[in-house]
């Protein structure tokens, strides 16, 4: 049979530009064996302007980097140039983290040009993206999500304490992020006591909108989720441990990207496997509800109480060789070329797989 011919995407306008090279970088590294050719590599700028790149290209080493050589060599592809190019692969994976990537941008292009693709559809990232919409839908089918309220730039001061007031007890903190953005960039942490109206308004001058969620004790859980055989199917949780906090952090882009000892992922998690069974069904249940596809992450809280609680989800997860998706996979006997069976007692009964559709 002749192999299948793949077109790696990835690129992008948002600050999540550099992971997505290395991302890709990932997958040009591992994709490739029996039965599947990489076929194009299709750069997107920060104005998503498409540029087709070679193998060496891709190794430049950041987002500058590409734009400075591209900028000299190189013009743009039309959309038809595009379209046709993906025409000629069999299977495209897009590998954009943040805007134009996970909000069903690229994904409705890929539609347009009549090429199959790993992940979710544009409707169901265009919802999961946006966290106050994601929130909304996830609550509507009775899953569990953080408490929170919307400020968008231009509000009435007093309407802003009202709703933060409402949203947590004196003395709590509370956490903004841009309702349209990742997980990591541009979170906040806002300690009780301080000037949080005029800090948030100000946040949502920057990002048009911002999220605002109440404080959560607990564990942080992050759990990817797969197309099984059966139906989602959850890897195992990663526990996430920040180490020499000061007040109140959560995990944040310097935590995930920046080497140190401040950060500690535990997967298994330590928890008793009940509780492993919760985090994990939660995870299940929030990716059917959206109708999410091929994989997804979903980040969780784990209260005192045993309750999950639900704070963001992630289209496409990055694919680093450390990222999470990589770390739990592993635990399921998976590598980053294959899939395999769960190691006894640490995984999903279920074997595990991406099933990628090519219809």
């Amino acid at each position: 049979l002749p192999a299948v011919r793949v077109a790696l995407l990835f690129g992008g306008p948002s600050p999540e530009r550099g992971i997505s090279l290395n991302s890709a970088r990932s997958v040009a590294d591992h994709l490739e064996g029996p039965g599947v050719e990489l076929g194009e590599l299709i750069y997107l700028d920060g104005a998503c302007r498409p540029f087709p790149v070679t193998r060496p290209l891709l190794y430049s080493n950041t987002p500058d980097d590409f734009d400075f050589k591209l900028g000299l060599s190189s013009t743009p592809l039309t959309p038809d140039e595009l379209a046709a190019r993906l025409r000629g692969c069999d299977l495209a994976f897009p590998v954009l983290h943040g805007a134009f990537g996970e909000d069903g941008g690229v994904q409705r292009i890929l539609e347009g040009a009549g090429v199959p693709y790993v992940g979710s559809g544009p409707d169901a990232c265009a919802v999961a993206y946006d966290k106050h919409r994601c929130a909304e839908h996830l609550s509507a089918a009775g899953v569990r999500t953080v408490a929170h309220a919307v400020v968008d730039a231009g509000d009435d001061p007093a309407a802003v304490g009202e709703r933060l007031a409402a949203l947590a007890p004196p003395g709590t903190p509370l956490v903004s992020k841009p309702s349209a953005g990742g997980s990591s960039l541009g979170v906040a942490v806002h300690p009780a006591g301080a000037d949080r109206v005029a800090a948030i308004l100000a946040r949502a001058g920057r990002y048009g909108r911002v999220v605002v969620q109440g404080w959560v004790d607990g564990v942080e859980v992050t759990t990817v989720v797969v197309d099984g055989p059966g139906g989602p199917v959850a890897l195992p949780p990663v526990e996430v441990e920040l180490r020499r906090r000061s007040g109140h952090e959560i995990l944040s882009y310097r935590h995930k990207y920046l080497p140190s000892d401040d950060t500690r992922y535990h997967c298994p998690p330590r928890f008793p496997g009940e509780v492993v069974d919760a985090v994990r069904a939660t995870a299940e249940r929030a990716f059917a509800v959206l109708g999410l596809r091929d994989f997804a992450r979903i980040d969780a809280w784990l209260r005192p109480d045993g309750e999950v609680v639900v704070s963001d989800v992630n289209p496409i997860s990055g694919m680093e060789q450390n990222s999470f998706l990589f770390i739990q996979a592993a635990q399921a006997g998976m590598t980053h070329r294959g899939t395999g069976r769960p190691v006894e007692g640490e995984c999903p009964e279920e074997e595990v797989a991406v099933e990628v559709r090519l219809a």
